[in-house]
């Protein structure tokens, strides 16, 4: 017994079903996801260890987390250029991170590339100790406009 062969444009509408579909629950995933993100607590990454606001250097990778803790205890400890060995990334200072997950030393976090949190973004881990409730200070970001880079 042999089953008829389905018409070129049964194929075409079933096609073009399965993609609307696929599409519609991609909308819905994608903000679910934005509003599980928006529902995590809201920080600033920025450092002052040695005095001026400095940006925070995110990794991406999660085997490199205790070579961000190094670096960064290292710098606190008063060393002025220690060194690293991961890829350099950084967030600016003045736009909060939502935090995902943290433990004693890393916080995993998600920034966001654009001003109306629902597009591009960066997922990675920051030291704990660069977290904040609050922005930096103006006084601190003024300073920070006036150095010269040349």
């Amino acid at each position: 017994m042999s089953f008829p062969r389905p018409s070129r444009l049964v194929l075409i509408g079933a096609a073009v079903c399965f993609i609307a579909l696929w599409n519609v629950a991609a909308h819905f995933y994608v903000q679910r996801f934005h509003q599980r993100v928006h529902a995590r607590p809201r920080r600033y990454c920025y450092e002052t260890f040695l005095g001026p606001l400095n940006p925070v250097m995110v990794l991406t990778d999660e085997a490199d987390k205790a070579e961000l803790v190094s670096y960064y205890t290292r710098l606190l400890h008063g060393e002025e250029s220690p060194v690293f060995r991961f890829p350099l990334r950084s967030v600016l200072f003045v736009r909060p991170v939502y935090v995902l997950e943290q433990d004693s030393q890393v916080a995993k976090i998600l920034y966001y590339y654009t001003a109306h949190e629902q597009g591009n973004y960066l997922e990675g881990y920051v030291d704990r100790r660069t977290l904040h409730t609050l922005p930096p200070p103006d006084s601190l970001v003024r300073a920070k406009e006036k150095v010269n880079y040349q």
